[in-house]
């Protein structure tokens, strides 16, 4: 087995893009849920560095709940 290495560079500056796809949707939470525990930001839009997020068709409801202040947990 290998050991996971946490050593993330996190950028000044951060932009969310969320893809659209109905139910892909959950990965994309599942991903943000792991963004917040990466940036140590819980809700993400609180973090001064997330600058803009944006999405498509079901990455835009995210996008919206992101938005307003929800979390990974909550979207999922």
């Amino acid at each position: 087995m290998s050991s996971q290495r946490n050593d993330y560079h996190i950028r000044e500056n951060v932009g969310i893009a969320v893809d659209g796809g109905g139910v892909r949707g959950t990965i994309v939470a599942h991903g943000l849920i792991e963004l917040e525990n990466i940036l140590g930001t819980r809700p993400l839009i609180n973090d001064p560095r997330v600058k803009v997020v944006a999405g498509t068709s079901t990455g835009s409801l995210i996008a919206a709940a992101l938005a307003i202040g929800m979390t990974g947990e909550e979207i999922l």
